[in-house]
């Protein structure tokens, strides 16, 4: 094996080794939002303690029809955050984006 070989071979492992750890990266700061704008208008809408998180008094009594908003706490916080908050508008209402002003 020649030494230009060696290099380009060296090469390819460092570009993998760099993109695996971007994929690592990602996946621990968890699924990113598809609506990040409209979510987090929302979520800013709902949140009147500013904690950036729906806690169970600022979503008691709207609870959606035949639904608990409980049920969308997803990582068992107690609290919808916005990623949890994006799965639910999509799961109960997929139109919800087209009544955002």
């Amino acid at each position: 094996m020649t030494v230009l070989q060696r290099a380009e071979i060296l090469l390819v492992l460092a570009v993998a080794a760099g993109f695996s750890g971007l994929a690592g990266l990602t996946l621990r700061a968890g699924p990113q939002l598809h609506h990040p704008v409209e979510t987090m208008r929302l979520l800013r809408a709902l949140d009147a303690d500013g904690s950036g998180a729906l806690e169970p008094a600022e979503v008691e009594g709207r609870d959606p029809p035949g639904q608990s908003w409980h049920t969308h706490d997803r990582n068992g916080d107690h609290t919808i955050d916005a990623r949890e908050l994006e799965i639910a508008m999509d799961e109960l209402d997929p139109r919800w984006l087209l009544r955002m002003p």
